[in-house]
């Protein structure tokens, strides 16, 4: 099984079974030891010179970095052999210490679900599968499930397999979503009729896993990954076209910045964001226009971090301008630059903003003891008109899930309870 493959073929399974095979009253030599009739694998040594920055070092082991060789594959395979036949006496043990660890797992366990477009949307595990499955419900949680992707099915045939975003388009029948094989994060995207459960002929390799559809429901942009596996390019892809054929929207060519796409709360506009440590950089794009030229809402610059988001007929922007740890401003949807804005909350003079992710409305937020706020688009939340239901990080205690009543923009800025456990949902 997969959990089972990673735990006994990772540094984890030795510190485990290190730590537990200690023998209840005498100390005695570990019969790993007294194996000498097995002699380690010794990798080759081929020199190597690596100069960078004026200085030169040595790395003779530099070769196994290349995965496809049929040398290091033989060299890791030849790993592998040893390690299964020196820990092969303690196989009755780590079958005990693997049901102990599964046993202390919720196996049979569901998102919460959030409401989209007309749907519900969450995901579920059954007990004695390991992977999720995709699933919605329409209009309401008491109406008929209907299953988008079972992984269970889909990884029948792979070693590893891993599903990455799922994207439905904006008239609820297509499903995009990302599937890695090779357990590198590249993912192909690939697509899927929800009407009739067929899957679409194409495929896009190279991804980031994420496909973002425009309002025609036959385009979608999503990321390409350089060598390195940095996201770099933003393409545009037309069902039933060859991914060849695909056309490159964005070039990212500074090294130090990554790149993605993604849709607005409203669902008005595809941005591109442009990120690195001390600075970001958004785009925007009608979505009613897929051809259309992508726009510039802030050139970048250093040090000056922000976000953006659309509601109504305005652009949110969070943005650390003159302002150390955030505040939100409010743009014109013609117009959205930080010079044109209006402040909606000022900056937090004793924490950093980003302590809270709340559903992007005309409803905004704060934290209870500190003034710290955050208006971002956040998926996974279950939103409605009455509540919404968010996650809250904390260092000191797992994520906790919070049901928050929304305020008009015009009402006075509640405090956001803390969680406690009434108001934390398992």
């Amino acid at each position: 099984m997969l959990l089972r493959s990673i735990l006994f073929s990772s540094g984890l399974a030795t510190i485990l079974l290190a730590g537990a095979c200690q023998p209840e009253t005498t100390h005695k030599e570990s019969m790993m030891y007294q194996r000498n009739d097995l002699e380690a694998p010794k990798a080759n040594q081929i020199p190597k010179a690596l100069t960078i920055h004026g200085d030169t070092r040595q790395d003779p082991y530099y070769w196994l970095n290349q995965r496809e060789d049929p040398e290091v594959v033989a060299y890791l395979e030849a790993e592998n052999a040893y390690q299964e036949e020196m820990m092969s006496h303690l196989k009755g043990f780590q079958d005990k210490l693997y049901e102990e660890i599964i046993g202390r797992i919720r196996q049979t366990d569901m998102s919460v679900p959030y409401l989209d477009n007309g749907y519900f949307y969450f995901t579920r595990y059954e007990e004695g599968l390991e992977y999720p499955i995709y699933s919605r419900k329409k209009g309401i949680l008491e109406a008929e499930e209907e299953i988008m992707l079972d992984v269970n099915e889909l990884a029948k045939s792979y070693s590893f397999y891993q599903v990455g975003g799922t994207s439905v388009s904006p008239d609820n029948k297509l499903l995009a979503f990302g599937e890695d094989t090779l357990s590198r994060r590249i993912y192909s995207l690939r697509f899927k009729n929800l009407e009739t459960g067929e899957f679409l002929e194409d495929i896009i390799p190279n991804t980031n896993g994420g496909a973002i559809w425009t309002n025609d429901n036959q385009t979608v942009f999503y990321s390409v990954k350089d060598a390195s596996l940095r996201s770099y390019k933003i393409f545009k892809h037309k069902l039933g076209t060859p991914a060849s054929a695909d056309v490159e929207v964005y070039h990212e060519a500074d090294e130090t910045f990554g790149v993605g796409v993604g849709k607005t709360k409203s669902k008005k506009y595809i941005i591109i964001a442009s990120y690195q440590t001390l600075s970001t950089e958004f785009r925007y794009l009608d979505a009613n226009d897929p051809d259309g030229t992508f726009k510039i809402i802030q050139p970048r610059e250093r040090d000056h971090e922000y976000s953006v988001d659309h509601y109504g007929d305005s652009w949110y922007i969070r943005t650390n301008w003159n302002a150390k740890n955030f505040r939100l401003m409010k743009t014109p949807e013609q117009r959205p630059r930080r010079r044109t804005g209006r402040r909606l909350l000022p900056t937090a003079t004793t924490c950093c903003s980003k302590a809270w992710n709340c559903s992007m409305t005309t409803s905004y937020w704060r934290s209870a003891r500190t003034a710290c706020y955050a208006c971002v688009s956040s998926p996974g939340l279950a939103r409605s008109t009455t509540s919404i239901l968010a996650r809250r990080p904390t260092w000191f205690t797992p994520p906790a899930t919070t049901n928050l009543t929304p305020i008009s923009s015009g009402s006075a800025i509640p405090p956001l309870p803390r969680p406690t456990r009434s108001t934390i949902i398992t």
